[in-house]
């Protein structure tokens, strides 16, 4: 699979959970589609775009007005600044899949952190900077193993916010079904 081909796939997946078929419910409860900010999710979101990214990419009015291609420019933006393009480039597509729909949803920094750790990365090598570095650890590790340990660690995760943040428990069960989803979309 090609970077543009494993980056159509991924960004399709973002969206399968925004735009339920007739008669059917959407993929995971309280993702991506369009709602206005309520106590369990303090953000204004379309599509998985909250008025927060909307505005840093430079755009102006409500992310309720954004247009296509507003929404592609954020998702791409997201697929380069992820380095999950670069995953891609290393024929990890799935693994880039999985670190692209975390980074879209929990945020650079922490979908880092979960790459380093799924690729054996340990102590200061923890810091949730994606580079260099943590490619070649990625290049280095099983891709399905890899799967495996980020996916687990982000129920650890999720569960763990729902613990420390009785506000956003209520997210826990649409955080669940995320993961279920990305997992099944990879074949775990």
């Amino acid at each position: 699979m090609t970077e543009a081909e494993a980056y159509t796939w991924a960004a399709g997946f973002l969206l399968k959970g925004d735009t339920a078929k007739p008669g059917r419910q959407k993929l995971w409860y309280g993702e991506q589609g369009r709602h206005d900010a309520s106590p369990a999710d303090p953000h204004d979101t379309l599509n998985g775009i909250t008025q927060e990214a909307y505005d840093a990419a430079g755009f102006s009015g409500s992310v309720f007005g954004m247009t296509p291609a507003q929404q592609g420019d954020i998702y791409h933006d997201y697929w380069q600044r992820s380095w999950a393009n670069e995953i891609a480039l290393k024929g990890l597509s799935k693994l880039a899949l999985c670190h692209y729909a975390t980074a879209f949803n929990a945020g650079y920094r922490q979908a880092g952190e979960l790459l380093q750790r799924s690729a054996g990365m340990r102590g200061a090598d923890l810091d949730g900077i994606v580079g260099r570095h943590t490619l070649q650890a990625v290049a280095a590790a099983p891709e399905r193993e890899q799967l495996v340990k980020y996916t687990g660690a982000l129920v650890h995760r999720y569960r763990r916010i729902a613990e420390l943040h009785p506000s956003k428990a209520p997210n826990l069960r649409g955080w669940m079904l995320r993961v279920e989803a990305i997992q099944r979309e990879v074949g775990l």
